[in-house]
Parts: structure tokens; C-alpha cells; sequence
């Protein structure tokens, strides 16, 4: 008799049920989210205007991990800054999915930081019209 409320004990035990592992995340960058964007990116008008801002932007990602669209959360002032923003990372962000609480691939969102557009230092480069070699010197 002394062995039976261990019994019971142990019973209890194996018939408690387990508790799923949420596996669950958001969606995570898959490649340096420095290199989404180059200074070669800079919008024309934007530099002869001399434009420059930070843009935060949202991106819906698909299950496969990559973007689907985008929209600026936190605008910079200046549309072609903006827009130049949500085009780059479209095209080049990629991101591991985001996990349902089972760990399967889901859509979701990822918010960016902040893209701060700023105007390279040095003097620009201008442009130098070269005429045609059969142009007449003179």
C-alpha cells in the first residue's frame, strides 16, 4: 500500500498534457538590410535639389520571405526619396519568413528602421556634354 500514492503520482504525470512550443516569429532579414540600398540609389531630382530625409517604411512580406509591397510609414518630405525607398527594397530586400506558433511559413510584416538619404560629400560630378567624332571642330 505504501507504493500507491507513487502510482497514482506517476500516472497523473504521463497523463498531464504536453505543451506546444510556439514556434512563432516575425519575418527576419536574410541579407545585411545595409546593402538594400546604395548611394548610386540617390534619386536624380532629389540631388539637384538637394534633397535628403529619413524614410521608415513597412514591408508585407509573402510566406517565401519575399517583399510584396511596401509603404512609408514615416515620410521623408520629398516623394522621389520616398518612392526610391519602397522601389529598393522591393526589389532587393529578402528576408526569412515569418513562422505561424506551429513554425510554418506565414505572411507577415517587417518596419525598417529608418533609410536616412543624405547628400554625398565632395563636389558632384557634371555631367560634360561629348560631341558626336563626326562634328566639325572649330
Amino acid at each position: 500500500m505504501r507504493h500507491l500514492p507513487f502510482a497514482c503520482l506517476a500516472l497523473l504525470a504521463v497523463a498531464q498534457p504536453a505543451t506546444a512550443r510556439d514556434h512563432s516569429h516575425p519575418p527576419e532579414p536574410a541579407s545585411d538590410p545595409a546593402q538594400w540600398i546604395a548611394p548610386d540609389d540617390y534619386p536624380p531630382a532629389a540631388l539637384r535639389n538637394a534633397e535628403q530625409g529619413r524614410v521608415v517604411a513597412e514591408l508585407a512580406i509573402d510566406a517565401m520571405g519575399r517583399p510584396t509591397d511596401c509603404r512609408v510609414v514615416e515620410s521623408s518630405g520629398y516623394p522621389d526619396l520616398d518612392a526610391a525607398t519602397c522601389m529598393h527594397l522591393v526589389q532587393r530586400a529578402l528576408f526569412k519568413p515569418a513562422l505561424d506558433a506551429r513554425g510554418k511559413p506565414v505572411a507577415g510584416t517587417y518596419r525598417t528602421h529608418g533609410i536616412r538619404w543624405t547628400m554625398p560629400s565632395g563636389p558632384m560630378p557634371v555631367p560634360v556634354p561629348v560631341p558626336p567624332a563626326d562634328a566639325p571642330t572649330g
